[in-house]
């Protein structure tokens, strides 16, 4: 030190003392630090309340995003590259960096930083693993944040990364109130993980005690009465596979089985896995103890009975070990490649993937396919010659005949013989909402979507069915309810109501001769066809001796047979009690309605006057044929007798349907079919679901709109192009993805309150239809109220077992925090603090601690 120059001596009071020594390289750098630490300080003081990207873009040092811990949340840092270096560990320079972590970072959790996104600091190397992996290097570089911390009063975490990149160790100090220093220490070991390495509660606890001793007077004492934050995560899952870290096949595979939409269509069940998410929230050690240790007393059971390991518990250890927890919650993971079906741009998928899952809405989009083919073939028989496809590119493959035989059985038995789920065994076939011959065989036309020539193949097999084993066997044919009782439906397609005119006819001859009213001009064996074509050749022609003949033929055989029997019974009967008798007869009641040719006016009127004279030439006990204008009536089946008359009109039923237009029969098979999944769809359990009722409401609106304007449309447009078409289909496939998501969760979580279930498909229903699944195949629910009120039902033993496997909860995730001690004043968090992360799904178990000396 030089004395000063006379003169100098208000200049030396002001400048102070002058230390011309040179600093070590460890001032330098802990300087350094500190001055980057007061620069952040001043700064976040002077933007209070800015936000992150708003103090990143003030830096002129640069940023840099990191990745928070599930790849998703990102967090900017202010970084500064220090120019001192510490030569005797190491070359490179460092950086420091200050982070901002966005809600939920891992580090915040770790240490105990709560959720606002309290900033931190990292000082590492500039080497390639960006780690400190010598000891001494790591307690020089703790030293120099925590002086420069003390010196700047930066009150937020300073970190070094220790160990390797991968494993996200770290080594930390934090300055807290009143010149307390907390030592921060994390770790993280991946690797094999069991269930048996799952560690209790008491093995926490333990490491809690430990990291806290030595920390002062009574530090372990008050580590003892820590309040405790535990999260366990449980799947809900059939009896597992040996291993219990093996969870890919956790759930019966017939899930459809019970579901009235199988066999015809078997959906993939939506929801890959069910966890339920145990929470207690600064909770008392002893309370937590006590809802753990009964999770664990309820392992015997199911130790003898489904062989799970030591975290595994029956369903009904919920009821009993969350009496004291604060909240449940439950995290659906969906299938992606079923929800992706469910999100179509602009048409559903026309085939099924290999891997299951055939949907109605695949069928019928599919099917659409078939018209413009069936447009342009002579007849059905055509689509099964190869030669008809030379032309037409592909082609269809043809069913095994092993298939098509057990086919056309199960629809006249109403019996599966042969299942994909259960082995090829005979099953019985769930009914459909209209249980009728023609139903069963239209689900099987419709799946076999665009393969017209399969189609037709099925429908040939049908018919020789028909003919050879019941018409010529005489045996009535299964569930024709309608024809039973002498009536033909013309509310129905017309190859139903043939099928109902052969039934009636086997009917009559095995009766050994048909009723009167059911063989002579009877509506009852008339079609809606026929009907059609007598009432065009009546309104074709305006000549009125034309008309009256067409008139005579087609209701002639009726008006002199009533007279007939009118005479007979009321031999002083007139015109006038004919007219009555005609008008209340069932006859005119039921042709009224659908012929054309027989309203009540006075051409009527003048034709029954006809019938009226015709029956007086008849004589008692005769024929009503022997009239020569009704000679010809109905073909001549009087003169045939009735045997023969019921024999012609099978024959001609018949004949019909073998030679049906291709259109009139895909047709008809489209609209039976695409009621009947509409049908069966209403049939499922969960349809009553408020969400659920109404899309099925509105889809089936829609579906009885379209196929009432269904023959303009194929006269019109293609189908398999039409947007309309595609989006009924659409429709229908969100309603089957939502009602198949209801079924798994009906299911699984039979335990849940019915307005839970509600509330998850409303949430799917919703997410689908806004095409949010592509964001992530999953779905939340948080059950309101104390845990325990959606478990209480649950007894010991009950739902452990069906269908002979048991249902168990597998412990997949558990996270304790423990905290105990004076909490700081400065948001720091308790004085003592531990946290330990078990996860078997990544294989990986982490801890961190936060001890305050």
């Amino acid at each position: 030190h030089i004395a000063p120059m006379e003169g100098n001596e208000e200049e030396e009071e002001e400048e102070g003392f002058l230390d011309y020594t040179t600093s070590t390289a460890w001032e330098s750098f802990c300087a350094e630090i500190e001055a980057k630490l007061r620069s952040w300080k001043e700064r976040a003081d002077a933007h209070c309340g800015t936000s992150t990207s708003t103090l990143s873009r003030s830096s002129s040092h640069g940023t840099t995003v990191t990745e928070a811990e599930n790849g998703q949340a990102t967090d900017q840092a202010i970084v500064s590259v220090l120019e001192s270096k510490l030569p005797q560990f190491r070359p490179e320079n460092y950086s420091l960096a200050l982070h901002r972590p966005p809600e939920g970072h891992y580090l915040a959790d770790w240490l105990g930083l709560g959720t606002r996104g309290r900033p931190f600091a990292l000082l590492y190397p500039n080497s390639f693993s960006g780690c400190v992996l010598d000891r001494e290097e790591s307690v020089a570089l703790l030293s120099a944040l925590f002086t420069s911390a003390a010196n700047s009063h930066f009150a937020h975490p300073l970190l070094i990364p220790v160990r390797d990149r991968q494993r996200r160790s770290f080594d930390g100090v934090l300055l807290r109130e009143k010149g307390h220093l907390a030592r921060l220490q994390t770790d993280c070991v991946t690797g094999i993980l069991k269930t048996s390495e799952m560690h209790p509660l008491a093995v926490a606890l333990g490491y809690h005690e430990e990291a806290a001793m030595g920390s002062g007077p009574g530090a372990a004492g008050a580590a003892g009465d820590a309040l405790a934050d535990v999260t366990r995560v449980l799947e809900l899952a059939w009896t597992p596979p040996e291993s219990e870290s093996d969870m890919s096949e956790i759930w019966v595979n017939d899930w459809n089985a019970a579901c009235p939409w199988y066999p015809w269509a078997e959906y993939e069940d939506p929801v890959a896995s069910v966890r339920i998410e145990l929470r207690w929230e600064d909770t008392g050690i002893e309370d937590v103890r006590a809802d753990l240790e009964a999770f664990q007393s309820s392992r015997a059971c199911v130790a003898s009975r489904a062989g799970g390991g030591s975290n595994t518990f029956p369903l009904a250890s919920l009821a009993g070990g969350s009496r004291f927890a604060t909240s449940a919650s439950l995290s659906l993971e969906l299938d992606d490649a079923a929800v992706s079906d469910g999100m179509w741009r602009g048409s559903p998928p026309r085939r099924p993937r290999a891997g299951g899952g055939h949907l109605f809405s695949s069928m019928v989009a599919a099917f659409h396919a078939n018209f413009q083919v069936a447009e342009r073939a002579k007849g059905v028989s055509q689509l099964v010659q190869e030669s008809f496809w030379d032309d037409r590119g592909e082609l269809p493959a043809v069913p095994p005949e092993k298939l098509l035989r057990s086919q056309s059985d199960s629809v006249f038995n109403r019996r599966s013989h042969v299942t994909r789920n259960f082995g090829g065994l005979e099953n019985d076939l769930h009914c459909l909402p209209t249980d009728d011959l023609l139903g069963y065989l239209s689900m099987y036309a419709l799946s076999y979507g665009d393969n017209p020539r399969a189609v037709a193949l099925l429908w040939r097999r049908f018919l020789s069915e028909v003919r050879l084993r019941h018409w010529e066997e005489g045996v009535p044919l299964p569930r024709m309810a309608a024809a039973n009782s002498f009536k033909i439906d013309h509310g129905k397609h017309v190859i139903e109501q043939k099928l109902q005119l052969i039934q009636l006819c086997i009917l009559g001859l095995s009766s050994c001769g048909a009723p009167a009213d059911a063989t002579v001009a009877n509506p009852s064996m008339l079609t809606s066809d026929q009907v059609a074509e007598f009432d065009f050749m009546f309104t074709a022609t305006a000549n009125k001796r034309s008309r009256s003949d067409v008139w005579a033929k087609m209701h002639g055989a009726a008006a002199v047979g009533l007279a007939s029997s009118l005479r007979k019974t009321n031999p002083k009967a007139g015109f006038g009690d004919f007219k009555a008798a005609f008008r209340s007869s069932a006859y005119f009641v039921e042709m009224s309605k659908i012929c054309e040719s027989l309203p009540w006016n006075g051409f009527t009127k003048d034709r029954l006057r006809e019938s009226w004279s015709r029956s007086a030439w008849i004589e008692p006990g005769g024929d009503t044929s022997s009239g020569e204008e009704f000679h010809d009536c109905e073909e001549g089946e009087e003169g045939e007798g009735g045997v023969a008359a019921l024999h012609s009109r099978a024959e001609m039923a018949l004949d019909w349907l073998e030679h049906v237009p291709p259109v009139e029969l895909f047709r008809s098979l489209y609209s039976i079919g695409l009621r009947n999944a509409i049908g069966t769809l209403e049939a499922s359990r969960n349809a009553r679901l408020a969400p659920l009722a109404d899309l099925l409401s509105a889809v089936k609106s829609r579906t009885q709109d379209w196929l009432a304007r269904l023959p303009q449309k194929l006269a019109t447009s293609d189908l398999e192009t039409d947007e309309e078409a595609a989006a009924l289909c659409v429709n229908l496939g969100a309603v089957e993805l939502s009602l198949s998501f209801a079924e798994s969760v009906a299911q699984k979580l039979w335990f849940l309150p019915l307005g839970s279930r509600s509330d998850l498909v409303r949430e799917f229903a919703s997410k689908l239809a806004s095409r949010a699944f592509s964001a992530g195949a999953f779905l939340d629910l948080r059950l309101s109220g104390p845990a325990r009120d959606h478990f209480v039902a649950l007894e010991e033993g009950e739902g452990l077992e069906l269908g002979g496997h048991a249902l168990l909860l597998h412990l997949r995730r558990q996270v304790l925090r423990l905290s105990s001690g004076p909490r700081s004043g400065d948001g720091g968090g308790a004085w003592f603090y531990s946290y330990l992360c078990q996860d078997l799904d990544r294989a990986l178990t982490r801890y961190a601690s936060v001890v305050t000396v």
